[in-house]
């Protein structure tokens, strides 16, 4: 992207800020996706064996509150 940027090569400057702004919103764009695939990525450091086992749970669909508190 750097590349590409520093290769516009116009004296039109309506163009160059066309063009600077089509990479903005490029790069922008970028940025969110790599910031959704880091949510993706995410792991929790707890995992749910590890609860079951500190409240002596066994497996089912949902833990309620009154059980923990």
């Amino acid at each position: 992207m750097k590349l590409c940027r520093a290769d516009i090569t116009t004296k039109n400057p309506k163009n160059i800020t066309k063009y600077l702004g089509n990479f903005d919103r490029v790069e922008k764009r970028m940025n969110e996706v790599i910031e959704i695939d880091k949510l993706k990525a995410f792991q929790s450091p707890v995992r749910g064996d590890e609860i079951m086992k500190m409240f002596d749970l066994g497996p089912g669909k949902k833990l309620e509150k009154s059980r923990l508190w």
